[in-house]
């Protein structure tokens, strides 16, 4: 391997280092809005069940089971769309660096 391919690649390690570093801040922000998500869940949850005698309508029932999915569902996909952007540019050079090795 040649010395500028050698420098490529440490140089894309470095930016993935980088991006891994971004990605658990992202993560913790998603951890800590989830945890938000997850009181107010329980306290919804906990008034539902004080409410228990009176009859519970339908439209409850479904934002509840919403409200469950809606928090992980959606940091799930944020991250996973996060991480695809920010790691674009390192697949991209990736596939530089194994066409000039390759070929």
């Amino acid at each position: 391997m040649s010395l500028e391919l050698e420098n490529e690649v440490l140089d894309l390690h470095s930016t993935l280092e980088l991006r891994k570093v971004q990605f658990f801040n992202e993560y913790r922000i998603a951890a800590e809005v989830n945890t938000i998500a997850a009181v107010g869940l329980f306290c919804l949850l906990v008034w539902a069940a004080v409410q228990a005698d009176d009859p519970a309508s339908i439209y409850l029932a479904f934002f509840l089971i919403g409200a469950s999915f809606a928090p992980a569902v959606l940091s799930l996909g944020t991250l996973w769309w996060r991480w695809n952007i920010n790691t674009a540019d390192v697949r991209k050079t990736t596939t530089e660096i194994e066409r000039k090795l390759l070929g």
